[in-house]
């Protein structure tokens, strides 16, 4: 039996993602999918999902939701501010959820994105194979009040004890330098000794960043002629004509026409984009 989650608070970060759509790039369609598969997997597999399950991905403060059937769910982050019932919840955890439930998501005070999963999936419509929301083929592109948010709730059990409220200590400054393995792309071979030299160096996020992608601080020096347009993917770095590094994301289009310098695999995008602004990295290059 179906049930239809309330939406009291929406969230114009907040999506319905699993893992994208495969095997479109050639009509222009971007894969999308959570930026952060692994936590994804992680929280399906504590609710004995499928690992594809469609889950509710958010940046800063989610939404506020009101269950009016039980069910399980599961998170991925500690804070003071993600509440069950007015009552703190554990991340990476299955918690049962009574019927008539109000859950407030919170920010997450370590990483950029966080994640709900619900047992059997969010039961949004899917596009061409696929839950993600997606400007360019959907209408409905993030958590708003209307939306039809539906999920397969489950017979209530009785009553237990509630789970002791905790206290989530505060993160301490993160005074470590991240490192990001990439490969080289396909214009790398065209920069010359001192581009590829500053590119060993530290890099920051700026605050220029969304699902599309992520720009770094500092600007490398750019000599390269413009390429014309050509295949792009996830974790491809682009360098513009004033000298930007662009690290494209889970939403980027299929083609572009910058040179395409370097090219992060999914473990080291999905790290990349979880890191807040400003926090600094270097990138460390690895042989096909």
């Amino acid at each position: 039996m179906k049930a239809n989650i309330q939406i009291f608070k929406a969230s114009a970060s907040a999506q319905i993602q699993d893992i994208g759509r495969s095997g479109f790039a050639n009509y222009g369609i971007p894969k999308s999918g959570v930026v952060d598969p692994k936590v994804m997997k992680k929280l399906n597999k504590l609710l004995d999902n499928h690992p594809n399950d469609a889950v509710i991905e958010w940046s800063l403060l989610g939404p506020q939701l009101l269950f009016p059937q039980p069910t399980y769910i599961a998170v991925s982050q500690n804070s003071p501010h993600t509440r069950l019932n007015d009552q703190p919840i554990r991340a990476h955890e299955k918690i049962y959820v009574p019927k008539n439930s109000m859950l407030i998501m919170g920010a997450n005070q370590h990483e950029t994105y966080s994640y709900l999963a619900i047992d059997g999936g969010f039961l949004t419509a899917k596009v061409l194979g696929s839950r993600s929301m997606q400007t360019a083929l959907m209408p409905d592109t993030h958590i708003h009040k209307s939306l039809d948010l539906q999920y397969d709730y489950l017979p209530e059990r009785p009553t237990v004890l509630q789970r002791p409220s905790f206290t989530v200590p505060k993160p301490a400054p993160d005074r470590l330098v991240r490192i990001f393995k990439c490969y080289r792309g396909p214009e790398y071979s065209l920069l010359n000794e001192s581009d590829i030299n500053n590119l060993s160096e530290y890099f920051t996020l700026s605050t220029q960043r969304n699902r599309m992608g992520l720009q770094f601080s500092e600007l490398l020096p750019n000599t390269l002629a413009p390429i014309l347009s050509a295949p792009v993917l996830p974790g491809t770095i682009q360098l513009t004509p004033s000298g930007k590094l662009i690290l494209l994301g889970r939403d980027c289009q299929t083609t572009g026409g910058y040179p395409r310098i370097l090219w992060l695999n999914k473990k080291s995008l999905s790290g990349l984009s979880q890191l807040r602004s400003g926090i600094k990295f270097r990138l460390e290059m690895l042989d096909y």
